[in-house]
């Protein structure tokens, strides 16, 4: 996408993107017809080496997107696995307004995200993913074997400011179904393992998620959240290998930005989050994770310094100026104490995870705080799959973490891993 406006000449893009064929396209709508035109162009001299079009009515788009996949993995010559070549051909005529609604759908689950952590936005986000539901009940009430909007509206619960256990109830039913109407979509396994993950299955979900990257090799989405549950659960080099992998598949993005932070090697970890915070400004994210590593590793000018890059990328610029303005006067640990204390007034008018409040009161040695932030995140069943994160090294040792991994059900094995 970020080459849709660039005056660079495909050669220069190829060799940014480390490949030799680019596909250029475009489609036209006129009506009740589409309109397909793609071309194959071997990037390094510009030349084209296949072309094509193709115009089909609107409900025959899905089974188009299939022909038209088809035949350019003729084109190059690509060797697809009978399970490939399976998938590709699965997609059946869909109603053209349930595929809209659909499509609607996703805009607005885009917007409830971008808004979900962002200064007095909770009620903007919660209503963005009312409209994200109802434009999914919608594509089902238009469609009830259109598979996609039932695991759409588990994504938008998923990402809502419910608690885990509120939402979860709700979205099994909705991904049961996708898996009953279609069992070779690899979303709505991904989409149960990560319900089966909130019931602490572990053993289920990651059934689910194996079957996930089955049905389709190349989701990374599928990987990075194997990734992430292997990590969790303390299986560090399984975890180590699936990252490569999702870095093989998607080599332009790091991929291995989890594997280094999982397992300490921080120094590698930082200068892939800069460069994400550098390329992704809009991103809160790579700051959260270097205030983190920041915090472990004594950095604490350096933590205070990112904390205020993400408060002030999700709009709390009073809180990243008074953040700074106490660090400079009182000193880190009163600092973050005045922090926490201001996340509790600002978590009633915006989404602020319980546990991401113990994690503040871990790093400052009150362990009595972040334990009884813990114990509210425990009851919320949220983010409780994620012990293995090093931003809970402070607290490993007591006696209450162990109780409280035995009690989430981890494996014993994790648990010893977890110790050291």
């Amino acid at each position: 996408m970020r080459y849709k406006s660039s005056n660079k000449s495909l050669p220069e893009i190829a060799r940014e993107l480390g490949v030799e064929g680019i596909i250029e396209g475009s489609v036209l709508r006129a009506g009740e017809r589409v309109r397909i035109t793609a071309q194959l162009i071997y990037a390094p001299q510009d030349k084209n080496i296949w072309a094509q079009s193709y115009e089909r009515d609107l409900q025959d788009v899905l089974a188009l997107q299939s022909t038209l996949a088809t035949t350019i993995a003729d084109a190059i010559r690509v060797q697809m696995t009978p399970g490939e070549k399976a998938q590709i051909g699965s997609f059946r005529p869909v109603n053209l307004k349930a595929h809209e609604a659909y499509l609607q759908g996703l805009y607005h689950l885009q917007q409830a995200q971008d808004a979900k952590y962002k200064r007095d936005k909770q009620k903007f986000s919660e209503e963005e993913i009312e409209r994200t539901i109802g434009s999914f009940q919608l594509a089902i009430k238009l469609d009830p074997n259109y598979a996609p909007p039932y695991v759409g509206v588990w994504e938008a619960w998923d990402r809502s400011p419910l608690p885990p256990k509120d939402w979860a109830p709700r979205a099994r039913p909705m991904v049961l179904t996708a898996l009953r109407l279609d069992d070779t979509f690899a979303e709505a396994h991904r989409a149960m393992a990560n319900i089966l993950m909130v019931d602490w299955d572990w053993k289920g979900a990651e059934k689910e998620f194996q079957r996930a990257i089955q049905l389709a090799p190349s989701n990374i989405n599928a990987h990075d959240n194997y990734s992430s549950f292997l990590f969790e659960l303390g299986r560090v080099q399984e975890g180590v290998k699936e990252d490569e992998l999702g870095q093989e598949l998607d080599p332009r993005n790091d991929r291995m930005i989890d594997a280094y932070y999982y397992t300490r090697q921080f120094d590698h970890a930082i200068e892939l989050y800069h460069s994400q915070a550098q390329t992704t400004p809009s991103d809160f994210f790579p700051h959260w994770m270097l205030s983190n590593i920041y915090a472990l590793t004594g950095r604490h000018r350096e933590a205070i310094s990112e904390l205020q890059a993400m408060d002030s990328v999700l709009e709390y610029r009073e809180l990243a100026a008074a953040l700074g303005r106490t660090y400079n006067s009182t000193g880190y640990e009163k600092a973050l104490k005045m922090y926490a204390a201001r996340l509790q007034e600002y978590s009633r008018k915006s989404y602020i995870p319980d546990w991401y409040i113990a994690s503040i009161y871990g790093f400052i040695g009150d362990k009595d705080q972040a334990f009884a932030w813990l114990e509210k995140a425990y009851k919320a069943r949220d983010n409780m799959n994620d012990l293995a994160n090093p931003m809970w090294d402070p607290l490993r040792s007591d006696p209450r973490f162990a109780n409280l991994v035995q009690r989430v059900g981890l494996p014993a094995t994790t648990l010893e891993k977890l110790a050291h």
